[in-house]
């Protein structure tokens, strides 16, 4: 049976938003989130496992999910060509250039949590997930954190046989702060067929700026890469479409 599968959540969080339109067309909207996102456990059906399913206290921390500060800036600009706008109103330019709107969404954020847990169980039960010993402070401070070493991985130790490690699941170790810019441009022309026949053109770049945005560290204790930060979250995309709408 299933002995954790009752949860225990909180989340708190202060937001902060500021929208603006303008009259030529714009409009930008920002939102600020600072937030702490308490869980028992993360996922009843990934392998997220309790490390002792009879004492569900000691999974109380951090969730995954916890991010503690966000930002996200939005924009929209009906671009100034074409029949009614102030540029370049008439002519075979206005029909080739008009009607263009641009969108973009830049966000930035804290890095994700690291999970901590054990490669080797050495407690004598039944338990898919261990974890080690925390001694120390797991912290390195930004000028000696790199990818090959994100977190003092001497703060942790084996436990002794037949005993439960004392690390938190989350102790607050986060990977590097994530960055991304998505873009697009699309336009809407008109087809008369039917009142809502069109054809959109739509080009759209997702991580613009081509940005690695890097996976939290490794959290398993005994592993080779313990510590290590090994991935990344996928690299640019670009894609344009076209669509008919009937």
């Amino acid at each position: 049976g299933n002995f954790y599968a009752g949860q225990s959540t909180s989340y708190n969080a202060l937001l902060a938003q500021a929208k603006r339109r303008f009259d030529n067309g714009l409009m930008l909207q920002a939102a600020f989130t600072w937030s702490k996102f308490i869980a028992v456990n993360d996922d009843n059906f990934s392998g997220l496992y309790p490390q002792d399913q009879y004492n569900m206290k000691a999974e109380r921390g951090l969730s995954l999910a916890n991010i503690p500060a966000r930002f996200i800036m939005a924009g929209l600009y009906d671009l100034p060509f074409g029949e009614g706008r102030a540029f370049v109103q008439h002519g075979i330019f206005a029909a080739l250039i008009g009607g263009w709107e641009a969108g973009g969404i830049f966000s930035v954020q804290s890095g994700q949590q690291t999970w901590i847990k054990a490669a080797n169980n050495t407690s004598g039960t039944f338990s898919q997930m261990m974890r080690p010993n925390l001694n120390g402070n797991p912290f390195l401070s930004g000028s000696k954190r790199t990818l090959a070493q994100w977190f003092n991985t001497s703060a942790f130790s084996a436990p002794a046989l037949l005993t439960f490690g004392s690390s938190p699941k989350t102790p607050n170790i986060q990977g590097p702060a994530w960055y991304n810019l998505d873009f697009n441009i699309h336009r809407d022309i008109p087809v008369h067929i039917t009142e809502s026949t069109k054809i959109e053109l739509r080009a759209e770049c997702f991580d613009c700026a081509n940005h690695p945005n890097f996976m939290p560290p490794n959290g398993t204790f005994g592993a080779s890469n313990f510590g290590q930060i090994t991935s990344a979250h996928s690299s640019r995309v670009i894609q344009i479409a076209g669509k008919f709408w009937f």
